[in-house]
């Protein structure tokens, strides 16, 4: 089952969710009577992702091998010249157990594709995300932002969430969750702590 979480802390999960090097190839335009043309094998899922405005559409694809998730597309009404423009797109990546690895969002300048924002994910055994990281283009490359480090004990219960900034050089430590749980797993206790630079201090 493919797996995508949420997280609650700090950043959201995939602000523009994007695969590979092969999807800058600019699609057929879009038209609201028309069928989207994509590249690399890509099928076309029938129902809109998200609600349509008047001025924005968005369009996600499956991969034809695996049918999982592949990319989304999305295009913006240009009032000036009244035709739909591609603007940016999301690029999933996945592991063998089909979980998402990455998503990679794309801003698109009417020739060339330019690096926005990518989300990072790792997860043990049990299928539990271990690990988040955000990285946002600095000009560059995608330079580290923030990342998040789950733990779980042997029930899968999530029992700890900390979320980490990076400041260039280091990983600061930004806020924890610690969460305690009875032997029907009913969570009964939780914690929330901030990062002075030295130790974690309680929030009342």
């Amino acid at each position: 089952m493919n797996k995508i979480y949420s997280m609650a802390i700090l950043l959201p999960f995939c602000t523009m969710q994007l695969h590979s090097q092969d999807h800058q190839n600019l699609p057929a335009k879009w038209q609201n009577s028309q069928e989207f043309v994509s590249q690399n094998a890509k099928i076309k899922v029938s129902v809109p992702f998200g609600e349509p405005t008047s001025s924005e559409y968005k369009q996600k694809f499956k991969s034809a091998a695996s049918n999982l998730l592949d990319s989304i597309y999305i295009w913006n009404w240009d009032t000036l010249s009244n035709v739909w423009k591609l603007t940016s797109s999301i690029l999933y990546t996945y592991d063998t157990n089909n979980y998402t690895t990455s998503c990679l969002s794309r801003i698109y300048d009417g020739s060339l594709w330019d690096d926005a924002t990518q989300d990072l994910f790792m997860y043990d055994g049990n299928g539990n995300m271990t690990s988040w990281r955000y990285q946002k283009w600095n000009g560059v490359f995608l330079e580290n932002f923030a990342k998040q480090l789950l733990n779980y004990d042997r029930n899968n219960n999530l029992i700890s969430q900390v979320t980490l900034a990076w400041d260039g050089v280091l990983w600061i430590n930004i806020a924890r969750l610690i969460h305690t749980y009875d032997v029907d797993n009913n969570q009964t206790s939780g914690l929330q702590q901030t990062g002075d630079g030295n130790a974690w201090v309680n929030v009342e």
